[in-house]
């Protein structure tokens, strides 16, 4: 089921802004910046309904989980469209600006996924753009190994606070 997931689009900077900012708590002021709803589950489930809506395969989040994009044919032009048609209802109101940190983490990710096998796997776009995998990288047999050596650079992973740089 990863492969699947994986075999769409691997867009680093919107997973991560999804899982930061569906889980952030609030500031305690009132109203939202966002043109979605304010409850995080509610505001991710109406983006990933934007998003079907304006040709871009995305799954409905579960409670408590991210949101993963399903295999589409949708283009960087498509999947720009969209991302600009469903903006006001990103949960949050929006991507989070990538920080060198951001950057740093996917570029590592990246090569660590290379030398576990999988030859293909692109560097992020430093704009902020993400990785695109295609179905042949996704569904290489050593995919899953290779994920899981490799998960720890993900940021929120433990490449950092098991002594990794």
């Amino acid at each position: 089921m990863r492969r699947q997931l994986a075999g769409a689009v691997a867009l680093i900077p919107l997973a991560l802004m999804l899982a930061l900012t569906g889980c952030g708590g609030g500031d305690g002021g009132e109203g939202s910046e966002s043109g979605g709803s304010e409850d995080p589950e509610e505001a991710m489930l109406e983006f990933a309904q934007c998003m079907r809506d304006n040709g871009v395969g995305m799954s409905d989040p579960g409670a408590g989980e991210g949101m993963f994009l399903a295999p589409s044919d949708a283009g960087d032009d498509e999947m720009n469209a969209a991302m600009e048609a469903c903006q006001d209802l990103m949960p949050g109101g929006g991507p989070p600006e990538v920080t060198d940190e951001m950057l740093d983490a996917a570029v590592e990710h990246a090569e660590c996924m290379r030398e576990n096998g999988i030859d293909g796997f692109p560097d992020p776009d430093p704009n902020g753009g993400g990785s695109r995998l295609d179905e042949e990288i996704s569904d290489d047999p050593d995919w899953d190994a290779a994920e899981a050596a490799c998960d720890s650079y993900q940021l929120g992973g433990s490449a950092q606070e098991e002594g990794g740089e």
